[in-house]
């Protein structure tokens, strides 16, 4: 079962944001939802979801943007990690209305006390 919480209220007086969080059954957030205002009016402005693995690593990340009442996709990252949960690789896509493009591929190793040693970026 999952339910919906609010994070700690607006960020500010007149213009301000709250996020809105959806849990999975082992209290780790698998939804977000920003909220702004504006002259104390609020509204929607992006949503993220997450698809995670057991370790609570987060294995895919959707951004979505409010189209009028409709969420529409817009970007996507993937991620992978080692036997240790270190991010290891990291990789982003945009969607065009009709299939994803690439946007950024990055790569990370790590030494045995956990120190990161490499980092590779490729731009699509």
């Amino acid at each position: 079962m999952s339910e919906r919480y609010m994070l700690d209220g607006w960020s500010g007086s007149v213009i301000g944001e709250r996020h809105e969080c959806k849990y999975d059954e082992n209290g780790r957030v698998i939804e977000e939802i920003v909220i702004q205002s504006e002259n104390d009016v609020p509204f929607e402005t992006t949503k993220r979801v997450y698809t995670l693995d057991e370790q609570g690593n987060v294995l895919e990340d959707y951004l979505h943007i409010l189209n009028g009442s409709q969420w529409e996709v817009q970007q996507k990252a993937i991620l992978e990690y080692d036997s240790k949960n270190r991010a290891t690789f990291h990789e982003e896509y945009t969607w065009n209305g009709s299939s994803w493009d690439g946007l950024v591929q990055e790569f990370y190793r790590y030494d045995d006390d956990v120190h990161q040693t490499y980092f590779e970026d490729k731009q699509w």
